[in-house]
């Protein structure tokens, strides 16, 4: 809707501070010239508004430092607030102790931010600023009056009629909502009857957009429920209908019916949301049904903010316990779309306050969710007493109990990095807001949290009779009060996040709830106000002293206060800082509609640039010629002409070099684990044999494989079968479709993990011993005959080579675990092939290999060039080991290559000469640095696995280091079911959590048989050769550490010439509390040539896994000179990525033949020398990275075409030379 402003004269009041009113009582707030004081007083003319489609600035107010920190706590003396929202004794049961908000902004136009504060019992008020951090308490003659038939909740100031003042918005519990007009003479008039948003339920949080972009602002409220329906109803009474039990129709909008693994059970549900249109006459429809917003959940937060840089608001929910946040997208005809599970992969369970913002200033907008995971130690160890195990719907993305930080790709997909950000933590947490408070240049992050009482508390939850129907709150007397200091993070500018809490000042020990951010002293950074329970406001002084400018907007075709504009500025060294202008954000609060830009030290900027709703859109380098300062408020007015919007669109990656054409090609089996049906375990249950197991075994696979199964010139691809699954070959019908086909050679109740293939046709399969107890560890199928090998560990990681130098093909086999004994060293094996047999020489060839440890990947490789192949081993909590081949038998250099030094949760693992020195690299996939494991070398993270407490049985402890103090990782209660006697000597969970592991344990952990396992890396890494015996670990880049990492593999993906590499990851096993840990989407990462790499994103690589990676292998499957990718996904399909090619760029295409009994010249080592002397080499593999294998045809990137000589050494140290090769098929005979 297009609208003509109104422009009403300042407020008066009667003050003896009016003269520290310094600011102009323009109607546009500031900027524009001053009104006279007793013009104001006297209601008479003021300054017209700034003139469309232009720019004015004025001086700020300078900033002085008072005080040491960051920001100065003030209390009622310096501000004359006198105010806290209470709440008393006896209405703080069932949900009512949610707290309060509060709401800032000029509302009376005098160029001073005001505040509204909300009380949940008696007068809410609003405070005039006077200046100088002074309030006056203007409520009464405001004519705001609040109603004591139920509780206030929440505010929002918002401009709802265009009129340029703001007008106020009140959430509440078990009263209407209330809308206030603002009158323009500093008084209100209640509109809500006749502007029909009068809702009396359970309303939370508000935020305002316009949604439909028609030029006036609507707006979203979020509802949860005002009471336990226990406290309401009684226990409801369920009935029974033919058979079934079925939910009686006066309750179908208050509880549903759900299957769990224990039977049918009952769960409540919250309120619907609310969506109200703007009919532009003051009224409002309410449209969330119409609009596509769906469920009745438990919301306590909500938040606009445009994701894919389209102009349309899109909206995101959150929601507390087991219902799903909820993430739409504006489809720009007044409804929305949710967006996939998978564009966001998991999300907090109980999410409450949440902001938007650009977090790394790459003009993408990522957001935060809170939850309630303690940063102290001893909390995240009594707080389990609600530890709600209800899964959310089917269609939803998985929850996680810690914060989300979600940072966008760019293609329509998040990536939840809040472990490796360091911001997973920040106690029972209610408002977050983003800002630059620092004024550094990027956006910092500021949480407000605690909790009358800690309803997780486990000793409480362990002495009362819980109701199903009776909610915790109920019996909150008995829960401790939770005072935690609210959090300050500082943005590192490297996507992680410093906790600042206690040096910026804020850490005060309170329960806080709603939370502001605004300028309340007009010099231009931003202020902090806290809204605490039954305690004073907590006002905060921003004493930043760096550079910085102030942005306010006047709409004249968009909404008046430019709500929804984009707002990017560019500083002189080029960097851009992205804001979107919004009141949201946070929790039941609003901010004022201004935005704020630290510059650091710089002293100019070079242009700030509008996208308004309206679809104008401004740049401006000056101001009449003049260079655009720092320190400047800035007011931008809107071009007045129409505009039509332009349409909506979804961020999606473009034009990148791979496509996922998996579906399209044939490859629909998914490799489903046969213990998950409808996300409930069912079947074998790895944490009913070992109960503090951290994640399931039984959830390791698939690997895949490439090799041309069939002898027709081409590759078909092997996907390892789960349980009760057989695995499958997808013959590759040469046109870039498969076929796919069973594979009825092996049982199919085996669990298949990784699988090799010969030449024709026969194949070496591993198998888990978890599901099927007498599985053998690994079976060698050829001429449908198999020959098994028995042991007792579980299988995994599989590579053939010719170790003895006999011409034939020999086998690793590695011992992934022993079945319900993890920890405890598993044995992995080598058999030598004697032509009719497999003889077990593991003994005598290769001693070190007993009781090896937790093997996770292994590879054959010529480390030393000495013409045969030694053996690397990925092992987990411990190294990648080395076992040097001395003319057949092996010996262990992992000490003497420096191997030793790195402990880790090493996976799959890969080859390369990464810097081209003629020398062997290798990477090796780890558990990454965006979980709740943290490792370094004076604080590695610790596990100990024996006869702990002597009952025989094997018991496991996790440890981990708390300010230098080992303390144990999982909760009383878990433990003490597995070792009784922690239950005898500590009686209370907070006893026991209080304790350090030396106090718990004695000296058990010490005792006979009890081994020390360590992890002091978690980092996925590449170690470089120096060609002497031993190697550096140089950490992999940028995101690829926020996955935990399994299947890799290296390839020159754009032909230039230069190895690179690709990872996946991801695992949604992980035990009760921490449920999963996958915030990746793959990576990929371009070899510069020397060892080192650089990070490719999505958006161009189009390389996007979010699912559980596992096998990873690569091959020209369509012979078109290109390296495609196939991924082996946990409980998917498997995905297959063609390599469209990058422009200029070509490969030589080999294939070697060597001689009958090793066909593929396995062992062979390739050297690829271009004119400038530069080299590739690789060794010929058949098996390596995760329970994989790639393809036996070598692409070599020759970027233009130049000509190289290619060297073959065979196994059997003869060789082979093309000279003069380039781009195209060159084949080479032993």
């Amino acid at each position: 809707m297009f609208h003509t402003f109104v422009w009403r004269p300042c407020a008066t009041f009667a003050s003896k501070h009016a003269l520290l009113v310094a600011l102009s009582c323009s109607l546009v707030n500031v900027g524009v010239p001053v009104a006279s004081a007793s013009a104001r007083n006297q209601g008479g003319d003021v300054s017209p508004p700034i003139a469309p489609d232009s720019i004015q600035g004025t001086p700020l107010v300078k900033p002085e430092r008072q005080g040491e920190k960051l920001f100065a706590r003030l209390g009622e003396k310096e501000t004359g607030i006198r105010f806290a929202n209470t709440l008393s004794v006896e209405h703080q049961r069932n949900f009512t102790f949610n707290g309060a908000g509060l709401a800032s902004g000029d509302f009376d136009g005098d160029g001073l931010t005001d505040l509204y504060l909300v009380t949940e019992e008696g007068q809410s008020k609003l405070y005039r600023n006077l200046g100088g951090f002074r309030f006056a308490d203007v409520t009464t003659q405001a004519g705001i009056k609040q109603d004591k038939a139920g509780f206030a909740i929440g505010a929002s100031f918002a401009d709802i009629d265009n009129d340029h003042d703001l007008d106020l918005f009140l959430t509440n519990w078990n009263m209407p909502n209330t809308l206030y007009r603002n009158n323009g003479d500093g008084t209100f008039t209640d509109i809500t009857d006749t502007a029909g948003v009068g809702y009396n339920g359970g309303s939370t949080t508000a935020t305002f957009a316009d949604y439909d972009r028609d030029g006036d602002l609507d707006f979203y409220v979020a509802t949860y429920r005002p009471a336990d329906l226990a406290a309401e109803i009684g226990t409801p009474k369920l009935e029974m209908k033919d058979g079934q039990i079925v939910i009686p129709d006066n309750l179908k909008s208050s509880i549903e019916l759900f299957e769990t693994k224990k039977g049918l059970s009952v769960r409540q549900l919250g309120e619907p949301d609310l969506l109200y249109r703007n009919n532009g006459d003051g009224t409002f429809t309410e449209v969330a049904k119409q609009a596509g917003i769906s469920g009745g959940y438990w919301g306590l937060s909500a938040s606009f903010s445009d994701i894919d840089n389209d102009g349309w608001p899109d909206l995101y929910v959150t929601n507390d316990f087991w219902s799903p946040d909820m993430f739409y997208h504006n489809n720009g005809d007044g409804t929305f779309t949710l967006l996939d599970a998978e564009r966001v992969q998991q999300t907090p369970m109980f999410a409450m306050g949440m902001d938007f913002a650009d977090i790394n200033n790459d003009g993408l907008t990522d957001y935060f969710v809170g939850d309630m995971l303690s940063q102290d130690a001893t909390l995240r160890l009594t707080q389990h007493g609600l530890m709600d195990t209800t899964l959310p719907p089917d269609e939803s993305a998985a929850q996680v109990m810690h914060n989300g930080l979600y940072l966008n790709n760019g293609d329509g997909s998040f990536s939840e990095i809040s472990w490796f950000a360091g911001v997973a933590a920040s106690e029972w947490t209610w408002s977050t807001k983003f800002a630059d408070i620092d004024l550094d240049g990027y956006v910092d992050l500021l949480i407000s949290n605690g909790m009358i009482g800690d309803l997780m508390d486990s000793d409480v939850l362990a002495n009362i009779n819980l109701p199903q129907f009776k909610n915790a709150p109920a019996y909150y007397e008995n829960y401790p009060k939770l005072a935690t200091p609210n959090n300050a993070f500082r943005n590192n500018g490297d996507l992680t996040f410093s906790e600042v809490s206690a040096l910026w000042g804020i850490d005060d020990e309170s329960i806080a709830h709603g939370a502001t951010l605004a300028d309340l002293d007009n010099d231009g950074d931003l202020d902090k106000v806290d809204n605490f329970m039954n305690e004073p406001l907590g006002v905060y002084r921003n004493n930043a002293l760096k550079n910085r400018i102030l942005v306010e907007l006047v709409g004249y075709r968009s909404n008046s206060f430019g709500i929804g504009a984009r707002v990017t500025v560019t500083s002189t060294n080029g960097q851009k800082q992205t804001r979107m202008m919004t009141t949201s954000g946070g929790y039941l609060s609003s901010h004022a509609p201004v935005l704020v830009f630290g510059l650091d030290d710089a002293e100019t900027i070079k242009q700030i640039e509008v996208n308004w709703p309206s679809g104008h859109s401004q740049t401006f380098t000056d101001i009449e010629q003049k260079a655009l300062l720092a320190n400047q408020r800035y007011v931008i007015a809107e071009p007045d002409s129409i505009r039509t919007p332009p349409p909506p669109r979804r961020l999606q990656a473009e034009n990148t070099q791979f496509a996922e054409v998996g579906a399209t090609a044939g490859l629909t089996h998914a490799h489903i684990e046969a213990n998950f049906d409808d996300r409930q375990y069912e079947g074998y249950d790895d944490f009913e044999e070992q109960l503090l197991l951290p994640r399931r075994l039984s959830a390791i696979g698939p690997g895949v494989s490439w090799a041309d199964m069939d002898a027709d010139g081409d590759d078909d691809l092997y996907v390892a079968g789960a349980h009760g699954q057989a695995g499958t070959v997808y013959q590759n019908l040469g046109d870039g479709r498969f076929d796919p086909i069973s594979n009825n050679i092996v049982p199919a109740a085996l669990e298949e993990l990784a699988t090799v293939w010969y030449a024709n046709g026969a194949f070496v399969s591993s198998f888990s011993r978890y599901e099927v107890p007498n599985a053998p560890i690994a079976a060698i199928m050829a001429n449908n005959n198999g020959l098994q090998f028995q042991a007792d560990a579980s299988g995994g990681a599989l590579a053939l080579n010719d170790m003895d130098g006999d011409g034939d093909l020999d086998i690793f086999i590695g011992g992934r675990a022993i079945p319900n004994q993890w920890p405890l060293p598993a044995s992995s094996y080598i058999y030598r092939n004697d032509g009719a047999t497999y003889t077990n020489v593991t003994a005598e060839k290769a001693p070190g290999l007993l009781e090896l440890g937790l093997a996770t990947g292994a590879m054959w490789l010529d480390i030393d060039n000495d013409q045969d192949s030694d053996l690397l081993i990925a092992t987990e909590y411990g190294p990648v080991r080395l076992f040097i081949n001395d003319k057949g038998a092996f010996r262990d250099a992992t000490k003497t290559s420096g191997l030793q030094k790195w402990h880790g949760l090493w996976s799959g693992i890969t080859a390369g000469d990464f810097n081209e020195d003629g020398y062997m690299d290798f990477a090796v996939a780890n558990w990454g640095m965006n979980t709740r494991y943290h490792a370094s070398e004076k604080y590695p993270a610790m596990l100990y696995a024996g006869n702990i407490d002597g009952d025989g049985d094997l018991d496991i402890v996790e440890a981990e280091y708390v300010d230098g103090v080992l303390r144990p990782m999982r909760e009383r209660g878990m433990v003490g079911a597995e070792m009784p006697f922690v239950y005898e000597k500590f009686d209370t969970f907070r006893a026991y959590a209080e304790a350090t592991l030396a106090e718990i344990y004695d000296d058990r952990l010490l005792g006979e048989g009890v081994m020390t396992l360590y992890a002091n890396t978690l980092k996925h890494a590449v170690f470089i050769n120096d060609g002497q015996g031993h190697f550096s670990m140089n950490v992999l880049p940028g995101l690829v550490q926020a996955t935990t990492g399994y299947g890799i593999t290296a390839a020159d993906f754009d032909n230039d010439g230069h190895e690179d590499l690709y990872l996946v990851g991801n695992f949604s096993h992980m035990d009760h509390e921490f449920r999963q840990f996958s915030g990746g989407i793959s990576y990929l990462l371009k070899g510069n040539g020397d060892g080192t790499f650089t990070e490719v994103p999505s958006t161009q690589s189009g390389l996007f896994v979010p699912y559980d990676g596992r096998g990873v292998a690569v091959s020209d499957y369509n012979k078109d000179g290109w390296v495609d990718i196939a991924v082996g996904v946990n409980d998917e399909r498997p995905l297959l990525f063609k390599n469209t090619g990058i422009d200029g760029q070509c490969a030589l295409t080999l294939r070697l033949q060597g001689s009958a009994r090793n066909p593929l010249g396995i062992g062979a080592r390739i050297t690829v020398t271009r004119s400038d002397g530069m080299t590739t080499s690789r060794d010929v593999q058949a098996g390596s990275g995760y329970f994989s294998q790639d393809s036996a045809v070598h692409l070599f990137g020759l970027g233009k075409s130049e000509q190289v000589t290619v060297k073959v050494l065979w196994p059997d140290g003869t060789q082979s030379t093309k000279s003069a090769a380039q781009c195209g098929n060159v084949t080479l005979t032993q």
